[in-house]
């Protein structure tokens, strides 16, 4: 089943989309790097390592999602 890889606010404490569509064992695999994420809950750009994150629902996603890898 896929799900959005999701990341938690370091301001507010929401969770923000990083508008990447995966399943369980994919995230499980994708490669140790920081990934920069424009967070609509706070306006700044915040930057994870993408093991940081979790997948949450989709019900949640806005497109367009601007992240890029760092």
């Amino acid at each position: 089943m896929s799900a959005m890889i999701v990341f938690t606010c370091p301001n507010t404490g929401h969770d923000v989309s990083a508008g990447i569509l995966t399943d369980e064992r994919s995230f499980a695999s994708l490669p140790r790097r920081k990934m920069a994420v424009h967070c609509k809950q706070c306006g700044r750009e915040h930057q994870w390592w993408i093991a940081e994150g979790k997948l949450g629902p989709l019900e949640d996603v806005r497109w367009p999602v601007p992240a890029r890898i760092a």
